[in-house]
């Protein structure tokens, strides 16, 4: 094994798979922005947003790269420094969480126009994200990378709560969605659609979350290895989480087209076009 296997190696996997990644989360975006969907307003906003969010961390997981492998070519002490992209993928991940988290809580306002269910679940997405954004804050004022090891119990505090409320959600759309089907075949499978939908964002996302302390904290104790995982966390976050928030058209028409019956579900919300 070379000397730089777990560290550079492991680097630029990361950001060859982070780019990768980018262009999944890209086609999906560049997509649902040239489509005639007729969503509100602040739904197109929060997606451009999110697309916004996903350039500048594309471009400063490359940048990182860049100060280790290049800029720093033949200094292998510089693989020890704490560059800002570091910590801001950390950041980055805590604020495209929150904004689909709080898309998501609106949608279990629109089903149950339950203030205090509505208002516990949002109350939790804040708490994980200022939790999240306090651990990006202390990673970011570190000087040493290694050092990221001192704050294994936070971060796997807040991936935990990200686990937890984005298990939360899931559970309360899906016990909801189930009471609302009528019987009648074309708007139950509609709902079943919806609900596949919802397991997708909360499980998959939940178990990336979930593999991330584990992986990174108690498997190694290379903190640059962690880079693996880490540049990649966001994407992988945005990807399962984001295919729910703007489906295919083709998933849209199909819930369209099933949604003729009667049903007490407002699916004009869930795929508007």
């Amino acid at each position: 094994m070379g000397a730089y296997d777990t560290t550079i190696g492991a680097l630029l996997i990361g950001v060859i798979t982070n780019t990768y990644l980018f262009g999944l989360v890209s086609y999906q975006y560049g997509h649902y922005l040239n489509s005639n969907y007729n969503d509100h307003l602040w739904v197109r906003l929060m997606v451009m947003a999110l697309f916004s969010v996903d350039i500048v961390h594309t471009a400063s997981v490359i940048y990182l790269f860049w100060r280790y492998g290049v800029e720093n070519f033949m200094q292998p002490e510089a693989i020890l420094n704490n560059y800002w992209p570091y910590p801001f993928t950390a950041l980055v991940t805590v604020c495209t969480a929150y904004l689909v988290q709080s898309f998501f809580t609106f949608r279990i306002w629109k089903l149950t126009y339950n203030r205090v269910l509505t208002g516990f679940v949002f109350a939790v997405a804040s708490g994980t994200f200022v939790l999240g954004v306090g651990t990006s804050i202390k990673v970011w004022n570190l000087e040493l990378i290694s050092d990221l090891m001192l704050y294994r119990p936070l971060y796997a505090s807040w991936l935990s709560m990200e686990v937890t409320i984005d298990a939360i959600i899931a559970a309360i759309m899906v016990y909801k969605l189930s009471q609302s089907k009528t019987g009648f075949k074309n708007s139950d499978h509609a709902i079943n659609r919806l609900i596949r939908l919802t397991v997708q964002s909360g499980a998959c996302a939940g178990v990336f979350a979930i593999f991330g302390p584990d992986l990174l904290f108690h498997k190694s104790e290379n903190a640059l290895l962690c880079n693996v995982w880490n540049t990649n966390q966001p994407r992988l976050f945005e990807y399962f989480h984001g295919h729910p928030l703007i489906p295919e058209q083709s998933t849209r028409s199909a819930i369209q087209q099933d949604c003729r019956e009667f049903t007490s579900i407002d699916f004009r919300f869930w795929a508007s076009s």
